[in-house]
């Protein structure tokens, strides 16, 4: 039923979670989702967010609009979000500047790469 597809695969993820979340706590329903945080944390970010939670807040490392496209742009086919239904993913953007949050990713340097690139560096100017 997912065709493969990652994407498909992580808004049925995402679907339970929301289930489970109205299921068991009364919270969810105060604002309807306006008051929780989901985090998206790959290139798609929230473009292949359930319906049901599009009023929460959108973490993501990229603020991907979708002013160009109306549609998935990524290179990768199991990350393709085109295939999705709009029954269940909705029509939102994937990212809406109104209510989400941009956190760009992090990664630790390495200090033997920085330091070899130093030696370089000032082994061309002595």
């Amino acid at each position: 039923r997912h065709q493969g597809l990652r994407s498909s695969l992580t808004l049925e993820y995402y679907q339970n979670a929301y289930y489970h979340i109205v299921e068991q706590y009364p919270y969810w329903n105060r604002s309807s989702g306006r008051d929780h945080i989901w985090f998206f944390s790959w290139d798609e970010g929230a473009c292949y967010a359930p319906k049901e939670i599009w009023n929460s807040m959108m973490l993501v490392h990229w603020g991907n609009t979708n002013t160009k496209h109306n549609h998935s742009t990524t290179a990768y086919w199991a990350d393709n979000w085109d295939k999705i239904s709009t029954q269940i993913r909705g029509i939102h953007p994937c990212f809406d500047p109104d209510k989400d949050l941009v956190l760009p990713a992090w990664k630790v340097p390495d200090a033997n790469v920085l330091a070899s690139k130093f030696w370089a560096w000032y082994s061309f100017f002595s």
